[in-house]
């Protein structure tokens, strides 16, 4: 059968005039492959007399068919290099590439066609928590399931792309107002807000979403996206949701970047300060320990807030640099009050997440206490909550190795996080710094007064000492007394201050801790 078929064609050639069949198929093979190598097939080394052109017809016949199925494959092969240079492989969205083609090409048509644009930068929450927490596997599950549910909220000619991780961008098209895009945004938001069930539990996962509209906020495809992100951002510190793109954005952005700028030259010139805020005795009043807090002087004399430097410092992982300073800083001052005469005195102070994670950090804290001939139950290392959501077994490892030294270690903030019963077993803590959310209305019989009272009792059963943190008034301070909190932290008794104001301080509110007379 086979040979029949390859006979029919050979005669379907020769019917058709053999020369220029021949001369069209071997034209069509050198200018597709290279006349080098197929010239072979008519080289007379090879076919010496034109009897055997049976035999060249049957080789060309061979190597045609060769050459379709190479060009198949050669297709396949460019097909699947395309997917991989413009689509994700998780999500299989058009990735950022894809994106930027197509945004250009929607922008084009949209100004020959005067019609306008939505650009939406979508950003799922807390995305690297999860990672963090839950595994890589669950994290991919999140991203997955939130392009489906996405992609389910536009129409057919919308345009989704995944731009990174956990950022999505999309472009609508609309005709009258923005009211349109607005009710798909909220359609986005509440879909993806709805509890994804994986592994036989629920994984709650948020999205912030910023808008920037077309012509209206920008012309220009880079413009337009640096809006569509700086909402988002907006957003995303707002709490809000869904940000449309304002003038005052563009400014946030530019005051953020340059605060990182100035942030890191900072850092470079030891421009940064270290102030301190007295923990006292709930009973007594007098100070045992100071809380070192990170200030930001600038050459008008302001400050800059922490509020606003530490989570930039947190983006940028300057965080590390940042922390390594006031520890230093801070031990060497409490050198100095040791020196004085306080030497019952201990100091306080926060440890990121970056930090606990950075390799050899138990030994630079051994370093900076041996070197400022510190006992090490001097010190105090307060970390949050959001060190349960990264890494634990590490941190506890880290942590254990701490308490081995003689290192103190407090879990500030607490009741704002992700603290559990189990966790709170397992870590090598001291002391529990209830949150000034709790502390606001402890004295006037509110929600939080149970729930303050609950902590207090649970960190005593669980042989942890309690710090009261934004203690303001009386009121909270006898209140507090009643529940049986250990120290107080906060304006009632002394705003952060510089080093030198410490020891008139000390002098003035607290001379029992001065063990040595005149």
């Amino acid at each position: 059968m086979r040979a029949a078929v390859v006979r029919g064609i050979l005669l379907g050639v020769l019917i058709s005039g053999v020369d220029s069949v021949v001369d069209s198929l071997l034209t069509w093979i050198e200018r597709d492959f290279g006349s080098s190598f197929w010239g072979l097939l008519i080289d007379e080394t090879f076919f010496p007399s034109d009897h055997d052109i049976w035999m060249r017809l049957m080789l060309i016949v061979v190597c045609v068919g060769f050459s379709v199925f190479i060009g198949r494959d050669q297709q396949r092969n460019q097909a699947k290099i395309y997917r991989i240079a413009n689509f994700d492989p998780l999500t299989g969205l058009p990735n950022a590439a894809l994106f930027w083609q197509e945004l250009s090409k929607r922008l084009a048509h949209a100004r020959q066609n005067h019609q306008q644009i939505a650009l939406l930068s979508i950003d799922i929450d807390q995305l690297k928590r999860i990672n963090d927490a839950l595994g890589r596997a669950t994290g991919d599950a999140v991203l997955i399931e939130t392009a489906l549910r996405i992609r389910q909220c536009l129409r057919v000619e919308d345009f989704l792309a995944q731009s990174s991780g956990g950022k999505f961008v999309c472009l609508i098209g609309y005709n009258d107002t923005p009211d349109e895009v607005t009710a798909v945004a909220q359609q986005i938001l509440a879909a993806t807000s709805v509890p994804l069930v994986h592994d036989g539990g629920e994984i709650i996962s948020t999205a912030s979403l910023g808008v920037a509209l077309f012509p209206g906020d920008s012309r220009e495809e880079h413009e337009l996206m640096q809006k569509a992100d700086a909402a988002c951002c907006d957003a995303k510190k707002c709490g809000d949701n869904v940000r449309f793109y304002t003038a005052a954005m563009t400014w946030k952005l530019a005051e953020h970047m340059r605060i990182k700028s100035d942030l890191r030259r900072a850092l470079e010139r030891n421009e940064l300060t270290v102030n301190y805020q007295p923990i006292v005795h709930a009973q007594t009043g007098h100070a045992r320990s100071f809380e070192a807090l990170a200030r930001w002087p600038q050459a008008d004399g302001k400050m800059i807030s922490p509020a606003t430097f530490i989570p930039i410092a947190e983006e940028t992982g300057q965080i590390v640099v940042l922390g390594e300073s006031v520890l230093r800083q801070a031990c060497g001052d409490l050198a100095r009050w040791h020196d004085a005469g306080y030497d019952t005195l201990s100091v306080a102070v926060n440890v990121s997440n970056r930090q606990l994670h950075q390799k050899g950090f138990t030994q630079f804290i051994e370093k900076i206490m041996s070197g400022a001939a510190l006992p090490f139950s001097c010190l105090d290392i307060e970390i949050t909550e959001s060190v349960l959501m990264s890494h634990v077994d590490e941190a506890i490892k880290t942590l254990n190795e701490l308490r081995e030294l003689g290192v103190r270690i407090s879990i500030d903030d607490f009741g704002t996080g992700y603290s559990s019963m189990s966790y709170l077993q397992r870590l090598p803590v001291n002391k529990l710094k209830i949150d000034k959310c709790f502390i606001d209305n402890v004295a006037k019989n509110s929600g939080t007064v149970p729930i303050t009272e609950a902590m207090i009792l649970l960190a005593h059963n669980l042989g942890l000492y309690v710090v009261a943190e934004g203690v303001e008034t009386i009121d909270q301070c006898t209140y507090l007394r009643k529940l049986d909190c250990d120290s107080f932290q906060g304006f009632y008794f002394s705003r952060p201050m510089p080093f030198e104001q410490c020891v008139p301080y000390l002098a003035a509110e607290v001379p029992a801790q001065k063990k040595r007379a005149g």
